[in-house]
């Protein structure tokens, strides 16, 4: 089997994950409490954060291989809320705990309020069917 060759970098694809993401948590912020879309977008969210976890290790394994261990390091440091965050919002979610979900995802709202959502993102809905996929494993 051939490997995966992303044509983007890893920081472009964080980046795509991250609009995503701020675009979800800005639709969850207009929908009520009860919103059908409650599930798929938490759901959403810890795929998501799951991706951005795995793409900063990426990127730190190639900065390791050129010998940039304090730059690999530095990164995977700076980007460490994205692992507990992910973890907080799992669990709340496991355990149907909205509320604790949704203080986990105030705290995400914060750390993405500067992502910029382009226009060609506003009328996707990308988190639909997050929910089975996130039961599916």
């Amino acid at each position: 089997m051939s490997p995966i060759v992303r044509p983007e970098s890893a920081a472009r694809f964080r980046e795509k994950i991250l609009q995503s993401t701020a675009l979800a948590i800005r639709h969850a912020a207009t929908q009520s409490r009860s919103s059908p879309d409650r599930h798929d977008i938490l759901a959403f969210i810890v795929l998501a954060l799951r991706q951005v976890a795995e793409s900063i290790d990426a990127s730190a394994v190639a900065w390791e291989k050129r010998g940039y261990w304090l730059k690999a390091d530095r990164l995977r440091r700076d980007w460490l809320w994205a692992e507990g965050l992910n973890r907080q919002i799992e669990i709340a979610l496991r355990d149907q705990d909205y509320s604790a979900a949704g203080d986990a995802v105030g705290r995400l709202s914060g750390r993405l309020a500067g992502v910029k959502i382009p226009d060609r993102l506003q009328p996707t809905r990308p988190w639909e069917g997050s929910w089975e996929r996130w039961l599916a494993g």
